[in-house]
């Protein structure tokens, strides 16, 4: 059963994909002469490389601050960090910090 299944895909599966006609910006690869060193050649591979950012690059809003006073005493606010374990583990934290001014009388 399997042996025909094999055999219908075969017979589906159709022609090769057509090889891509060479650009004229490429150079034919050399060929070697006797005595000469090994020639090896490649199709260059710009096609597939990043594109450099242009020069006007914005980075994209970052979510807004969950932060508020407190009357008399300070400011609290919840944030989230990313941190390590020993091993270099992911950590991810939530976290609420309460920022108590310390010395000069705030203003």
């Amino acid at each position: 059963m399997a042996g025909w299944v094999m055999l219908a895909l075969q017979v589906v599966a159709g022609p090769p994909a057509p090889v891509p006609p060479r650009r004229a910006s490429e150079r034919p690869c050399p060929v070697a002469q006797p005595g000469e060193d090994i020639v090896v050649c490649a199709r260059p591979n710009d096609e597939f490389r990043l594109k450099p950012l242009p020069d006007r690059f914005v980075a994209e809003r970052t979510p807004p601050k969950a932060e508020t006073s407190i009357a008399g005493v300070g400011r609290v606010a919840a944030e989230v960090e990313q941190g390590a374990d020993a091993q270099g583990g992911v950590i991810n934290r939530a976290m609420i910090r309460l920022r108590i001014p310390l010395g000069r009388a705030a203003r």
